[in-house]
């Protein structure tokens, strides 16, 4: 009977101590703050309080319950660590400006030579065409001077037809020659425009190849380990934000994730601050499979009932206590 009483006083101990700590780690909110920024990053505390509150918005709001908290005695610490990571991407990033820069002189560059060249091929067309008139006008002349020189020798009237036609020949001769010089100039201008716009595309192609030369290839950006995350590197607020939001993602519990645009894939390659189906997928999957919050201790507790209503004999040799191991 006080074996039935002893069982009886433990399951009722072992039911108050797993209500004591059966609430589950996604019925909490975790807090977090801002640790330390390193100058280099340009970010003042408070921008940096204000990304990492928009991170934990992103997930409170894609859950539709709040899961993240920013306290300045929060439990999660989050560092900028500046070093050859940041300092690359800071250069290409000026780099990047730069290639931009590049491509829209480039770009307005080859759209006026296009134009140019359009309209060279036209003023050419009409050119040949006068050209072509021109010769079949100065043939016809020439007949005319071979019939009439054949028949002896030309009238006074045709003479006189015929000085006013030498004379229209000789002004339209005189045009054409000129729109040949013109257009030559235009075809150098051209060429000289091209000239310079294959330079500044080999001045973008070098800009290009020191971007690809400093290119790091797959890096960690940051990481999540015990109550700290540290920040390494990003490109713009976009993929700060993100990173921050990935981050604190791992310390409420989640893993990766295989959709490529989703917060939660392994590399940070979404242009989009939004949360996926995958995302929201991997937190309810591991608040589904989540053990109840502190679990160790609910079976250390557990053990220290169980050793006082079934206490073990030890001899001196099982118990050797400030020994270390």
């Amino acid at each position: 009977m006080k074996q039935v009483f002893k069982i009886i006083l433990l399951c009722v101990a072992i039911y108050i101590v797993y209500l004591s700590f059966h609430a589950n780690k996604c019925d909490e909110v975790l807090t977090f703050r801002i640790e330390n920024i390193d100058k280099q990053f340009g970010v003042s505390k408070e921008s940096a309080i204000g990304y990492s509150k928009g991170a934990a918005d992103l997930w409170n709001n894609g859950l539709q319950k709040q899961v993240l908290k920013y306290d300045e005695k929060g439990e999660i610490k989050i560092s900028f660590v500046y070093d050859e990571r940041q300092r690359i991407t800071i250069q290409n990033n000026i780099l990047r400006e730069k290639a931009n820069q590049k491509t829209q002189i480039l770009t307005a560059k080859i759209e006026n030579i296009t134009v140019q060249k359009e309209n060279f091929l036209d003023l050419k067309k009409k050119f040949e065409n006068e050209f072509q008139a021109f010769e079949n006008d100065l043939q016809t002349y020439n007949l005319k001077i071979a019939e009439i020189n054949k028949k002896g020798g030309a009238t006074e009237e045709e003479r006189a037809s015929l000085k006013v036609e030498k004379s229209s020949l000789e002004i339209r001769k005189n045009n054409l020659e000129n729109q040949q010089i013109q257009l030559n100039n235009y075809l150098k201008s051209i060429n000289s425009d091209v000239t310079e716009y294959n330079t500044g595309v080999r001045n973008f192609n070098s800009v290009v190849q020191e971007i690809n030369k400093n290119s790091l290839g797959e890096f960690e950006e940051g990481y999540f380990s015990g109550n700290k995350i540290v920040l390494y590197e990003y490109e713009d607020i976009t993929t700060l934000k993100r990173l921050i939001a990935h981050e604190l993602g791992h310390a409420l519990g989640m893993d990766h994730t295989d959709e490529k645009n989703s917060i939660m894939y392994y590399i940070n390659q979404g242009d989009k601050f939004v949360l996926t189906k995958s995302d929201v997928a991997e937190y309810n999957r591991i608040c589904n499979n989540n053990p109840p919050t502190n679990y160790t201790k609910f079976l250390s507790l557990l053990n220290s009932v169980k050793s006082i209503f079934f206490p073990e004999a030890t001899s001196e040799n099982a118990y050797n206590l400030g020994k270390s191991i």
